[in-house]
């Protein structure tokens, strides 16, 4: 068990010490009930957004990049000339996903599927270059950062930018 004494001596010592080894021992429990609870929260907030694009840059990605890619084969804004404005990879992925007919609330449910699997990453990375407690607490903080799961909910790339980030470490 590692010991974070200024920590545990500032919140109890003994009791903080079970907590922390309490959770750790419970980790795959905690693990199954932020994945179910993520699930749910993605899937219920994707539902409630449904297919309203809210910014312009949403409205560029899918309604402009990708259904140009989709229907003229073309990374172009306008369906006439090509551009070279914002990088290609998300509406490429996006210019599949509406040849394979998929509408805006699926995009969503994408972009919150990247960022499960990011922090899954970030999780599993964490666990094996600092075994302990750290991967939960490290888990639990990025879970409470809220703009994250905001930023999931728009069609924007960094999402899908951070899980490469994630992936290449």
């Amino acid at each position: 068990m590692l010991c974070f004494s200024p920590f545990i001596s500032y919140f109890g010592g003994t009791n903080m010490q079970r907590i922390i080894s309490l959770m750790y021992q419970k980790k795959k429990i905690i693990l199954v009930l932020i994945t179910v609870l993520f699930g749910i929260a993605s899937i219920g907030y994707s539902l409630y957004l449904g297919n309203v694009l809210r910014y312009p840059d949403e409205r560029w990605y899918f309604n402009d990049y990708a259904q140009n890619l989709a229907k003229r084969h073309m990374f172009s804004r306008d369906g006439i000339s090509p551009t070279a404005f914002h990088p290609p990879v998300y509406p490429l992925l996006l210019g599949g996903l509406v040849m394979l007919g998929l509408g805006v609330t699926a995009v969503r449910l994408l972009n919150f599927l990247f960022l499960f699997l990011t922090w899954l990453l970030l999780f599993f990375w964490l666990e094996k270059r600092f075994p302990g407690p750290t991967s939960l607490f490290a888990l639990l903080l990025v879970l409470g950062y809220p703009v994250l799961f905001y930023t999931a909910g728009t069609l924007y790339p960094q999402t899908l930018g951070a899980f490469f980030f994630v992936l290449a470490l």
